[in-house]
């Protein structure tokens, strides 16, 4: 027996000895666990399990942990900021930020390159700016930056690489800019059906400019219900696997939205391809698309509606094949789809249809095929009500080839439009086609580079272009380029030589002999692209005066010239500077505050200069100084005979915010005010008669009063007025809230006034209560009846003598209380109705109510008992801490009642949730006859949830004490061996609560 307690000892020294962290999960629910963790574990590297941050205030200690292989759960914290992780490298779980308000930076995860779950950052309504995570390359499951209003800033991802699930950043109110994912290469290929990338809901959002590396989506593409001006920055995606969406329906406007530029790499777009509700102006930027809906055809669209200030359709020229529905419908500005070129195959219905601006279909004469079998009983085509259309001409090979499965309606339209017939007829009478013009490069251009590209206008009834080039000397062939409008050589031009190209437009009447233009090539080197700003971003406001421009480095480029101006096109600040071979420039002056300042950047080599470079610009920020004095405009400074009822105006300061005022006459002060950014004061007195009045007004902003302003002064006249001034009131204040609905109105008595009239009303102006009442000479009244509750009550008070009524009196209004009722009842939300496996010390939350005062909580084992807690009152929190663990394995029973001063929140429904089983091992008895079998009363702890064993005789005295990690007692007390009877048992747990019970000792 000795032997076998010397063994457990020994070995309980070698386990304490090693352990440095703590087994399974951590759960630091309040700054007291925070402090007990650090007093154990300060040390300790990794943490096996989740760890859990509640109710804590300060967790700047956990510095030393540098895996966790669980979740790191950050939920209804109270630390103000997230710094303190700067050696994470690894989380095996979930990441989660949420409901910590409190929270303004996260700042200091610098080194955390993976999670293997989710990380999720939200509703934190004090977060401002995250710029941690420099470090952070994968995200296995989702990406979630949700809800957090006040968030301004994200610059904290530029090494992410991967988020395998969804990607969402939507319904963060401040967010102005996303520019910090120029690493991101692929969202949700982990989860396909799930791998949706998701830009929503953030209504102050402007620019999306952080995605340039951006290849693959799993699913969907959703840009909506923004303030974007434009969306740039994904000019290197290339496949999204579902549906590319900007806006998805009529719900998410974008009417700001009027670029969607540089989606040149896109090859795949799998199902649906929609446009609806925006602002932009030109469809462009798509060149690389040559399907849409190949993946799943049955839910293939391409739709461009409600999109008022589309004017063109111009950057789908290799779009071939759209597997489902075409609509082009109620686009108000919409003139030409010409982009649509190559379009020779619509597997559903085309609809284009209520555009009013559009004039001709050209831009189909490659179509050969609109809708399948699905079609063959309805309507597989609809060209109707388009106002201005008057040339169906581009759909004539389509409409005689019978390309068109299932019935045709083309109404609505004006003449030459108006029918299928019609169409037709005109088709047979088409004129061969007429010649066009290159607009790349241009005829009698030099210098152009001789790896170019040709491109030309469309010709209306071209159905393909042929190109013809050579040189003085040599023929270098003639080439079918189809229905394209480029056409990309496969060898280099020679250089420094006159080059002869014809376009030659075609159709069923045979070939448009069209004249030779030419071009000069340069010597052989590929001029440059153009490139953007990156500080500042185009379209940025509140810039420094003093900020240096730097842009993005251009392949192939020697040098940038700048042109930098203060209107657009202008260069009165740095005019064709050529800067060499940097990529910024820090300007000699300052620029001018309050400016919208333009700049012009051309890359060069020697092969030349890029052409056609936009124009960028940003605004300057304003310059807060001091402000101005002012002076009065009434009565002027000097002025004799003042009424003595005389209101003061004074000129407006442009950067003041208000104006502090001092009246004297002589040594005596009449009135000092403080007055917000109004230009006149309506003094509440009149002044003395025949008296030099002074006054003083200085101007004040947020820098401070202007210095040294000078008072002014006039005299007032002898007599005054008979007629009174208005009054004001007293009770109610103008302006005040929560007044009650049985008040007593009252107002300041006016001398010489020999009464008043009142009118009481709902509505500015209004007399549903008190129609213009002559009360006589009395400063109180008391409404009839009670005032509806929660109202805006508007009076007007004017006093009046045998003279005659004072004029210009102000309407005042106050607003009256709401009348409580009772409150509505509750509902759990931690642990939600209906959970399991809850841990023993949870921590109850539950909803807010509105108009609340107070919680009543019942805890009870069985429906309707009581017995853990009973009717216990918890104020107005809405969250609790048991005072000792929830019994294990039993269903809990709780009912939250809500109450304030008109009672409490009836038939409240109970709720229920099932507390986790109990992992140790507690046995009923045990035999101490030295058979070696059941001589030790032995706890099973194996997940080291006790930290303290006390064993107790039936009188309560105290027979054991045991620290763990083993816990058993062998029967014995000063040596001597307890008789046969019942014993009592209290266990400590590491989480902070207690167990306890009996068994018993038996021979």
């Amino acid at each position: 027996m000795r032997k076998l307690t010397l063994v457990i000892l020994l070995l309980f020294i070698s386990i304490t000895a090693m352990a440095q962290c703590p087994t399974g999960d951590v759960s630091l629910n309040n700054q007291t666990a925070v402090i007990n963790y650090l007093a154990n574990y300060g040390s300790c590297e990794i943490i096996d399990g989740d760890l859990f941050i509640g109710n804590a205030v300060d967790i700047s200690g956990l510095t030393a942990i540098r895996r966790i292989e669980g979740s790191l759960i950050i939920n209804y914290s109270e630390i103000t900021s997230l710094s303190n992780f700067s050696n994470l490298e690894y989380i095996g779980g979930d990441f989660q930020i949420n409901y910590s308000h409190l929270i303004e930076t996260i700042d200091g995860i610098n080194n955390l390159e993976i999670v293997q779950g989710k990380l999720e950052i939200l509703g934190n309504n004090g977060l401002e700016t995250i710029s941690g995570f420099n470090a952070l390359e994968n995200v296995v499951g989702r990406f979630t930056l949700k809800g957090n209003n006040n968030l301004i800033t994200i610059s904290a991802f530029d090494n992410l690489i991967s988020v395998g699930e969804w990607f969402t950043i939507s319904n963060n109110d401040a967010l102005l800019y996303i520019s910090s994912f120029n690493s991101l290469l692929e969202v949700g290929l982990n989860t396909p059906t799930e791998g949706n990338f998701l830009i929503t809901g953030n209504n102050s959002l402007i620019n999306i400019n952080g995605f340039n590396t951006l290849e693959t989506i799993g699913w969907d593409f959703h840009i909506g219900s923004n303030a974007l001006v434009s969306v740039q920055g994904f000019n290197n995606l290339k496949t999204v696997t579902r549906y590319f969406n900007i806006a998805g329906d009529l719900s998410e406007a974008s009417p700001n939205l009027v670029s969607i530029p540089l989606f040149n790499a896109l090859e795949l777009i799998g199902a649906g391809f929609k446009i609806v509700n925006s602002g932009i102006t030109q469809l462009s930027g798509f060149n690389s698309l040559i399907t849409i809906g190949s993946i799943i055809p049955s839910s293939g669209w391409f739709i461009l509606t409600d999109n008022n200030n589309l004017t063109t359709i111009d950057g789908l020229n290799n779009l071939v094949h759209i597997y489902g529905v075409v609509q082009i419908y109620l686009n108000n500005s919409l003139e030409s789809i010409i982009g649509l070129h190559s379009l020779t195959t619509i597997d559903g219905l085309l609809d284009i249809s209520l555009n009013p601006s559009l004039t001709s279909l050209n831009g189909l004469e490659a179509l050969a095929q609109v809708a399948d079998s699905a079609y063959a009983n309805s309507y597989g085509l609809y060209i109707t009500n388009n106002s201005a259309l008057t040339n169906c001409s581009a759909i004539c090979n389509l409409l005689l080839s019978d390309g068109i499965t299932g019935l045709v309606d083309i109404s609505g339209n004006p003449s030459e439009c108006s029918s299928r017939e019609e169409v037709e007829e005109n088709c047979t009478t088409t004129e061969p086609t007429a010649c066009t013009t290159l607009t790349m490069p241009l005829d009698e251009a030099i210098n152009v580079p001789v790896g170019t590209s040709f491109s030309w206008n469309p010709v209306p009834g071209a159905t393909g272009y042929r190109i013809n080039m050579g040189t003085d000397s040599i023929f270098f062939g003639e080439f079918d380029a189809g229905f394209n409008l480029s056409f990309d050589l496969w060898f280099e031009l020679p250089g420094e030589t006159l080059i002869y190209v014809r376009i030659i437009p075609y159709n069923s009447y045979g070939d448009q002999q069209c004249t030779y233009e030419t071009f000069t090539t340069g010597i052989g080197t590929l001029i440059p692209n153009c490139t953007q700003l990156s500080t500042p971003l185009n379209e940025a406001t509140e810039i420094t005066v003093n900020t240096e421009i730097s842009w993005n480095a251009v392949a192939d480029a020697t040098g940038y010239i700048i042109n930098i101006g203060t209107t657009s096109g202008g260069n009165d600040i740095v005019n064709n500077l050529d800067v060499g071979n940097i990529t910024t420039y820090n300007p000699t002056v300052d620029f001018p505050e309050n400016t919208r300042i333009f700049v012009t950047l051309i890359p060069y080599n020697a092969g030349g200069q890029a052409s056609d470079c936009s124009e960028e610009s940003f605004t300057t920020q304003i310059i807060p100084t001091l402000p101005n004095c002012t002076t009065l405009t009434l009565p002027l400074d000097g002025a004799t005979d003042v009424s003595v009822s005389t209101n003061l105006s004074w000129n407006e300061i442009p950067n003041a915010t208000g104006y502090n005022i001092t009246i004297t006459t002589g040594i005596i002060t009449l009135d000092t005010v403080s007055l917000n950014d109004v230009l006149e004061y309506d003094m509440p007195f009149n002044l003395p008669e025949n008296a030099e009045i002074s006054v003083e007004i200085t101007p004040f902003n947020d820098l401070g009063e202007a210095l040294a302003c000078s008072p002014e002064s006039f005299i007032t006249t002898g007599s005054t007025s008979t007629i009174p001034n208005c009054s004001a009131l007293t009770t109610p204040l103008n302006l005040a809230t929560n007044v009650s609905v049985t008040t007593n109105l009252s107002w300041m008595s006016v001398p010489e006034a020999e009464g008043y009239i009142l009118t009481i009303g709902t509505t500015p102006e209004g007399t549903d209560i008190l129609d213009t009442t002559d009360l006589g000479n009395i400063t109180t009244y008391n409404p009839s009846s009670v005032l509806p509750e929660q109202a805006d009550i508007y009076v007007t008070i004017i006093p009046y003598n045998q003279v005659g009524e004072a004029s210009g009196c102000t309407e005042e209004h106050f607003t009256t209380e709401t009348i409580l009722v009772r409150p509505n009842c509750t509902s759990l939300i931690s642990p939600s109705h209906g959970a399991e496996e809850i841990v023993l010390n949870t921590t109850l939350v539950w909803n807010t109510v509105m108009d609340a005062s107070g919680y009543i909580l019942n805890i009870g084992t069985s429906s309707g008992s009581t017995d853990i807690l009973d009717a216990e009152d918890v104020g107005l929190t809405t969250n609790y801490n048991l005072p000792s663990d929830l019994p294990a394995d039993t269903v809990i029973y709780v009912t939250i009642v809500s109450y304030n001063e008109n009672g409490e929140a009836l038939n409240c429904v109970e709720e229920q949730f099932k507390t986790e089983q109990k992992t140790y091992k507690v046995p009923a008895f045990f035999t101490p006859n030295n058979d070696d079998k059941n001589d030790i009363w032995i706890i099973e702890d194996p997940e080291y949830l006790i930290e303290t064993l006390w064993i107790f005789n039936r009188y309560g005295k105290l027979l054991k004490e045991v620290k763990g990690p083993y816990y058993f007692w062998d029967g014995y007390y000063n040596s001597h061996l307890q008789p046969v009877n019942d014993y009592w048992y209290v266990l400590k747990l590491r989480s902070g609560g207690n167990d306890k019970g009996h068994f018993t000792l038996k021979r």
